[in-house]
């Protein structure tokens, strides 16, 4: 799905199947996607949220794990506390990754665990 955002004399698409992540920066927010590609549209990350939210089931595939940065779990491939990591899915043999504080990568990790239906934890026995 493609949203569509007009400032002026700009027009900006946003492809939501493709965003990794969302950062807040001051009134504008940078869009970040997949293949590592990112840009900066004329809208405040609280604004872009409720946009998307109007579009998509927004709830079950971005996670706000603070008040600058909206990730989409859809693309996360690893998440590593101790190295304050979280890497996304590998598009041409290159991993795109994003370093947040081990607080904010521990948030994520917890609503990961409760959204998804299919996990495992290694932790336990089985």
């Amino acid at each position: 799905m493609k949203i569509s955002i007009y400032n002026r004399n700009e027009y900006y698409s946003i492809d939501t199947e493709l965003i990794t992540y969302l950062k807040a920066e001051d009134h504008f927010t940078y869009v970040h996607y997949i293949n590592g590609n990112a840009f900066l549209v004329p809208i405040g990350l609280s604004n872009l949220c409720n946009m998307l939210a109007e579009n998509i089931d927004f709830d079950s595939v971005f996670i706000k794990v603070s008040r600058s940065y909206v990730i989409s779990r859809k693309h996360i491939s690893h998440i590593n506390i101790a190295k304050e990591t979280v890497t996304f899915s590998y598009i041409l043999n290159r991993p795109v990754s994003l370093a947040l504080p081990k607080t904010k990568l521990k948030t994520l990790v917890n609503e990961m665990k409760r959204l998804d239906n299919t996990k495992y934890d290694a932790n336990e026995p089985m």
